[in-house]
Formats: structure tokens, C-alpha cells, sequence
């Protein structure tokens, strides 16, 4: 085995642990020594790896947003009809935000203080959403479904607006949010709150 594939072997072992304890303990109960004592390493072992704790909750981060964009891509092309392609995509970015959450245990005091510790990977992540979304209302638009005249502006707006529910539906909302939260959320998105058009 080669040098490059061992020290990516144990970068993933060391991931695979630390994800286990985050989602046991909770990330801030989680420390470095729990995670190197738990694969038989050194503390000082890890640095070699990782900078910090911050940094492997990164990488973990990283890797699962890998992993969820191409299981979001995959199922959206279940779906022909665009509307459904765009319910299917706000229903599982934001069933995965809250599985996230509940994984970490992250309770709403420290959410303004993770956001921080994954800016680079969120931007990643916005930019892989913002294609999906464009493409979906771009074959909305050619299919006559969706009338806009910028689906770019349109994507950017409704994924800021996911973002903006982020952190005000965990930190204000005092229950687990359900699949009726996200319909209501849908149909105020898609209908809007008026009775009828003016």
C-alpha cells in the first residue's frame, strides 16, 4: 500500500470515528482525545491529519454534502415533471438539515456558531444547489410550467430563503419541524398568502 492511499485510509478512519461520536455525544462534547483514544492513536497522531476539531467537523461536513447532492440529483430525475422535481428538492434539502441537526445533537445556542466553522463548505454546497434549481426551472420554463423571466434570480431567491429557514425554524420553532411544516412552507412559496390575484 502506498504512502498517499495509507494516510487516506486513516484520514477516513478518522473521520468515520469522529462522525460516530459526534452523533453519540454531540459535537461539543466531543474532543479530540475521544476521537484518537476510540481508534488507538496519539492525540498529537491526529494533528498530522486535521488541525483541529473544527477541521474534521468540516470534513465530515464536506463529505456528507458530497454524498447528499448526488442522492438529491438522484432523486429529482425520478421525477419528469418540474413541480415535482422542485417539491422533491425542498422536501429533502430540508429533511437533511434537520437529520443534520438531530445527528450532532446541535442545539440551537451553538447553530450561529457552527455556521461559521463550514462558510467555505455551505458556499459549495449553495453552488451545487443553485445549478440543480436553475436546471429545474429552466425545464419548468421550457415546458411551460414555470413563468419567469431570470430562473437564476428566481433560484438565488428561494435558496436564500431556505437559508434564512435554517437557522429561524430551529432556533425559534420549539418542536421538530415535520413534513406538514414544509408542505404549509411549499404552498405559501408556490401560492403565495393572497385569497386571490388582485
Amino acid at each position: 500500500m502506498s504512502e498517499s492511499i495509507s494516510r487516506e485510509a486513516k484520514k477516513i478512519e478518522i473521520l468515520n470515528t469522529a462522525e460516530n461520536l459526534f452523533a453519540h455525544f454531540g459535537l461539543k462534547k466531543t474532543s479530540l482525545e475521544d476521537i484518537a483514544e476510540s481508534i488507538g492513536y496519539a492525540k498529537t497522531s491526529i494533528y498530522y491529519y486535521f488541525k483541529s476539531k473544527s477541521d474534521i467537523f468540516r470534513a465530515v461536513i464536506e463529505r456528507e454534502t458530497n454524498i447528499f447532492i448526488k442522492t438529491l440529483n438522484k432523486e429529482i430525475n425520478k421525477y419528469e415533471r418540474p413541480e415535482d422535481k422542485l417539491i422533491t428538492y425542498f422536501l429533502i434539502r430540508m429533511d437533511y438539515l434537520n437529520k443534520q441537526v438531530n445527528l450532532k445533537k446541535i442545539t440551537k445556542k451553538v447553530i450561529t456558531e457552527l455556521l461559521p466553522l463550514i462558510d467555505k463548505e455551505r458556499a459549495k454546497f449553495i453552488n451545487a444547489e443553485k445549478e440543480i434549481v436553475v436546471n429545474i426551472l429552466k425545464d419548468g420554463i421550457k415546458k411551460k410550467v414555470f413563468k419567469m423571466e431570470d430562473p437564476e434570480f428566481v433560484a438565488i431567491t428561494m435558496i436564500s430563503s431556505i437559508k434564512g429557514l435554517e437557522t429561524s425554524l430551529l432556533t425559534y420553532l420549539n418542536r421538530n419541524t415535520t413534513t406538514a411544516d414544509y408542505e404549509a412552507i411549499l404552498d405559501i412559496l408556490f401560492n403565495g398568502i393572497l385569497m386571490e390575484k388582485r
